[in-house]
């Protein structure tokens, strides 16, 4: 339970999208490939940001597409088997992240650096354990490593 004094993490609307995206094509019915423009009319994401989106998810192997009329894309892998992080990972803009210039910054600089970064790597470390089903199946607000892990954090 959130308190007066804690704060959420919020990711990107880049990950949000990316989430959603591989959530409907984990959560598409039938078994052919699910295609970026039905994909877009139903999730609400541009088909032109959903493009780039799965250039990223493609290769990072996340997803295999297939030509033709009734081509689109389909999980690579079980949707158990692709974690959170995974996507979010395919999906990062280490570029710009990562892009520090040459300059030395003041100490104070570094430290809040060093806590971001270290406040990311923990993030990304406990969405190692979550994967698509479990948002799939709607199973994120009761998945056991989450409260265990609120629990200890408490």
């Amino acid at each position: 339970m959130e308190t007066e004094h804690s704060k959420k993490v919020r990711l990107t609307p880049r990950d949000r999208h990316a989430l959603i995206a591989m959530a409907e094509i984990a959560g598409h019915s039938n078994h052919s490939p699910a295609s970026l423009p039905a994909m877009a009319a139903t999730s609400g994401i541009s088909l032109s940001y959903l493009e780039k989106l799965f250039v990223g998810f493609r290769r990072h192997g996340l997803v295999k597409s297939f030509r033709g009329c009734n081509g689109g894309y389909a999980l690579a892998r079980p949707a158990d088997q692709i974690s959170i992080s995974e996507i979010l990972s395919a999906v990062d803009d280490s570029a710009t992240r990562n892009g520090s210039d040459a300059k030395e910054a003041p100490p104070v600089h570094a430290q809040v650096d060093a806590l971001m970064a270290k406040s990311e790597e923990i993030l990304y470390a406990m969405l190692q354990h979550l994967n698509l089903a479990d948002i799939v199946s709607q199973r994120v607000h009761s998945h056991p490593f989450l409260e265990k892990t609120l629990e200890e954090l408490r």
